[in-house]
């Protein structure tokens, strides 16, 4: 499942993605096709935006990147541990992902929480701020994972998932607790 990925396109995702929660979550300017404007729920287009962001993260750290990668990664994800708007967007989303927690996503939820421990144990002071702001929604979504991985719904019988969704890839560290050891 985790095999190694094209760098360059790896490294450009993350790109991509701190843009657009730089841009915030503005899509007024969406027209659908007869001109109109459309109803946009904002609020998943933040968790989407947020999601693509902990996920492109959590790529640029499980496959091996160049020095001059990394150098770019790091650059990035500094950037977006001192924006108080974005580290508000990452709050508001984790807020959603655990109200609205699928049993179904598990996995998904699982990477999803690593990208995010791998900002909080970056380099520099903010990661502690980071963590300090982010707590309370840390929390609640810890907790829900936890429930997921005690549920009937994770058994070796699992038909929503297989063996090796679950467990932690390499190049993860054993610090990321929410994964199964295999």
């Amino acid at each position: 499942m985790y095999a190694s990925k094209d760098t360059t396109l790896i490294v450009k995702e993350l790109k991509n993605s701190v843009e657009e929660l730089k841009k915030g979550v503005d899509y007024s300017h969406m027209l659908l096709r007869n001109g109109s404007k459309e109803e946009v729920d904002y609020s998943a287009v933040l968790v989407e935006n947020v999601e693509k962001f902990l996920r492109a993260v959590f790529e640029t750290k499980v496959n091996k990147l160049s020095g001059q990668q990394l150098q770019q990664v790091d650059k990035l994800i500094r950037e977006i541990k001192t924006k108080d708007k974005i580290i508000e967007q990452i709050d508001n989303a984790l807020f959603r992902l655990g109200q609205n927690f699928s049993f179904d996503r598990g996995p998904d939820y699982l990477i999803l929480r690593s990208g995010l421990q791998f900002i909080l144990d970056g380099k520099g002071e903010s990661g502690e701020s980071l963590r300090e702001a982010l707590k309370l929604s840390i929390d609640r979504f810890d907790k829900d994972i936890e429930n997921w991985k005690n549920s009937d719904v994770v058994t070796e019988e699992s038909v929503a998932h297989s063996y090796e969704d679950l467990c932690r890839p390499p190049n993860v560290p054993e610090s990321h607790r929410w994964w199964w050891w295999c």
